[in-house]
């Protein structure tokens, strides 16, 4: 896990729209969170945050397009 400032701005994505997450980070000037969003062999929904999140600001770029259900369980899962 890497330690950043907190008083720097972090931002984590979903599987929704990854693109629009870097483009934002990029006119940001900021570094993409540190997160593996996928699925368990089952199927289901697995998140890890790979950083240190205590403190910070977070903010979250996903969208609940097609597939609405798995991008909303991501969403709700990162937060």
């Amino acid at each position: 896990m890497s330690d950043r400032v907190k008083d720097q701005l972090e931002v984590f994505t979903g599987n929704s729209n990854p693109a629009l997450a870097r483009e934002v980070t990029e006119h940001l000037g900021v570094k993409m969170g540190e997160a593996e969003v996928g699925r368990f062999p089952d199927g289901e929904v697995m998140i890890e945050v790979r950083e240190n999140v205590r403190g910070g600001d977070c903010f979250i770029i996903q969208s609940i397009c097609t597939p609405p259900n798995e991008n909303l369980m991501e969403l709700i899962l990162l937060t």
